[in-house]
């Protein structure tokens, strides 16, 4: 997710920086350049601010995300209407350590979350909160009490 603006921001640098060599004479292509260089590296940190600030949060009766940078945006899915929650990974996502969530209500994807890091250890920290345990003698398990 941070790859491609980071490397546009990069890019626009670098040309920009072309640009400037180049064109010594004329400063038009020179102005416009850095206005785009400088573009493009906006994008990037709003792209970067952005996916820092997106959380997957999990209550008792639903799931939420909550987005945004400069505003909030929280999107609530009850469990009762929560059907299915994957997860898969390319094999970018496999060498880098990403995947992505796909959450599922009334058949249909509702929201699908990518570049989510460390997708096993969260999957199997969403499925334990959302499953409750239980054991087969129906006692409640204390890992305080001695057996």
């Amino acid at each position: 997710m941070l790859v491609p603006p980071l490397a546009a921001a990069f890019g626009g640098v670098l040309a920009a920086t072309a640009v400037s060599v180049v064109s010594s004479h004329s400063r038009l292509p020179q102005v416009i350049a850095w206005v785009l260089a400088l573009l493009l590296t906006g994008r990037c940190v709003v792209v970067v601010g952005s996916w820092g600030t997106r959380r997957m949060v999990m209550t008792g009766d639903r799931f939420m995300l909550v987005s945004g940078t400069f505003g909030r945006r929280v999107k609530l899915i009850p469990y009762s209407a929560l059907l299915e929650m994957t997860y898969s990974r390319s094999f970018a996502g496999r060498l880098l350590g990403f995947g992505t969530f796909t959450i599922e209500a009334g058949g249909r994807p509702v929201l699908v979350i990518d570049y989510i890091p460390y997708p096993e250890q969260l999957q199997l920290l969403l499925s334990g909160q959302s499953l409750p345990h239980s054991r087969s003698d129906g006692d409640d398990f204390d890992p305080a009490e001695p057996d």
